[in-house]
């Protein structure tokens, strides 16, 4: 098919015998001038190689559309981590029985999680910022986190005598608390985070080898070119 295309466009634009206006004859002289070659000699070597140019151009689609599952794979395993975070987040809430927080957690993970839905495809600067986000975004809401029960709460049912007491009983349980959710989600994100880059750096390495192996075959191909055509110029 790409052969009788190749064939019908030389014989319709620069292969024609009779008739020539302005624009033709400035067309062939281009055409002679550029490849150093009368057009029915370029289209009889151009169709002598046209298998190599076939494979050449399979290969290159068959090589962009792997690109294209890979980065696809990268997007959802991305996903998969991402909604992983906000479960854990929303379940450390949901166990302590802050349900007001837990709903802020709600709202802030799933405004960054809708925000980084809208853009899967970026570079490796533009995944580490988002990820930085993240990280910044479950770190403050583990700063911010309240009790299950108001300090008015609690104030109302208790002793003076046992205020201050309570009070710092209850400030250093909320505090050991904050700290081992900080190091749990901490853990977790950094585990991810490595899985995350050693995956994307298999993967750029396989292009790379990928992109090397096709640059040295249209290299080859080319300098095959060269050579046939500078034997039919001599």
């Amino acid at each position: 098919m790409l052969k009788v295309q190749f064939q019908k466009f030389l014989q319709s634009v620069v292969s024609k015998t009779s008739n020539y206006d302005h624009d033709d004859r400035e067309t062939r002289e281009d055409f002679k001038q550029y490849t150093h070659m009368e057009a029915q000699s370029f289209k009889d070597l151009i169709i002598q190689h046209m298998d190599s140019i076939k494979r050449c151009i399979v290969k290159r689609a068959l090589h962009e559309q792997e690109i294209q599952n890979r980065l696809k794979r990268m997007n959802e395993r991305k996903f998969h981590i991402q909604e992983c975070k906000v479960q854990e987040v929303k379940a450390s809430y949901a166990s302590s029985g802050d349900k007001d927080n837990s709903g802020f957690v709600s709202e802030k993970v799933n405004t960054y999680y809708s925000k980084n839905q809208s853009n899967t495809s970026g570079n490796k600067s533009s995944r580490s910022r988002k990820m930085n986000a993240l990280k910044e975004v479950l770190l403050g809401m583990i700063r911010i986190s309240y009790l299950p029960m108001r300090q008015n709460q609690w104030l109302s049912n208790t002793t003076p005598d046992s205020l201050d007491l309570c009070n710092n009983e209850l400030k250093d349980d909320q505090n050991a608390d904050d700290h081992e959710d900080e190091h749990v989600v901490l853990a977790n994100l950094i585990a991810n985070l490595k899985l995350d880059i050693d995956e994307n750096k298999k993967i750029q390495k396989q292009l790379r080898n990928a992109n090397t192996s096709l640059t040295h075959e249209l290299k080859e191909f080319k300098s095959n070119l060269e050579e046939t055509l500078g034997s039919l110029i001599e």
